[in-house]
């Protein structure tokens, strides 16, 4: 029902286009109004102090795209916000089965804001700034595994942690055990025997490293027992280009010296060493 005091219908428009106007006398903000059968919901298009339309639905959903909208507003398909050169576009995949926050329009960058303010930006080519840091409450934060190397000195692309086989001078050796953890360019390997057994070993050699060692050469100290080497805490030394540690002592006035393992058992033998890759 129309009320003449309140609304204005006025048929015929333009001489191009003929089409029905429904136009507001400007006497009440209701310009028309829809109502449900039991009158407890209505679809109304309101005008406000400044003469914009405003479409205020009370109850239900509206849909877009679909005719059973199932939430307050249904969109089936994409959604952009913005003003036509900057924006957002909501959409999803169908063959991943993922929903899809973009760019819209020529943007070429994300942001996500609290209160207004800055929390995250993820640039045209996929970097995230964060304003605040991560902060990991559970599982932890992945990286690639092969490595995904960078060149850039700032940035950290790998972490890696796990156990390696080391082969101990050339043979094999009972109650070992070698633990590694790299955090971008640099591994800690630690080795351990604990009562082991040695045999068939020929030389001076620790073989089975995980990661081949850069240009740098690296060196540590180590503590031997039970005659398992022939020198009490020797050096370990691993050479640029290389994934070999030989065991070496210092003599003084003289060069670098071999320093073999033994065939042995109740063999203990704990170092560990870091090198970079």
């Amino acid at each position: 029902m129309i009320s003449k005091t309140q609304k204005t219908i006025r048929s015929g428009g333009t001489t191009t286009e003929n089409e029905p106007i429904i136009k507001s006398d400007g006497a009440s903000s209701d310009v028309m109004e829809w109502q449900s059968s039991d009158e407890n919901s209505s679809v109304k298009i309101t005008e406000d102090a400044s003469n914009n339309l405003d479409l205020v639905v009370s109850t239900g959903n509206v849909g877009l795209g679909t005719t059973s909208p199932t939430v307050a507003l249904d969109v089936r398909g994409e959604s952009v916000v913005g003003n036509g050169t900057d924006g957002v576009k909501l959409t999803y995949s169908s063959g991943n089965s993922t929903g899809i926050i973009d760019t819209g329009f020529s943007s070429t960058g994300l942001e996500f804001r609290t209160g207004n303010s800055l929390a995250a930006k993820i640039d045209s080519t996929g970097l995230a700034t964060f304003a605040n840091g991560i902060a990991v409450t559970t599982g932890g934060i992945k990286f690639p595994d092969p490595q995904s190397a960078s060149a850039d000195a700032n940035t950290l692309d790998d972490y890696d942690e796990g156990t390696c086989v080391p082969v101990i001078g050339g043979g094999t050796c009972t109650n070992l055990v070698g633990k590694y953890t790299r955090v971008g360019n640099k591994v800690t390997i630690l080795v351990s025997v604990a009562n082991g057994t040695l045999a068939s070993a020929t030389d001076n050699q620790i073989t089975g490293l995980p990661f081949t060692c850069g240009a740098t050469r690296s060196t540590s100290s180590m503590v031997a027992y039970y005659h398992l080497l022939e020198v009490a805490n020797p050096i370990a030394l691993l050479d640029g280009g290389s994934t070999t540690i030989y065991m070496i002592s210092n003599q003084a006035g003289s060069t670098w010296a071999h320093n073999d393992f033994t065939n042995c058992t109740g063999a203990y033998l704990h170092f560990s060493l870091t090198y970079f890759v």
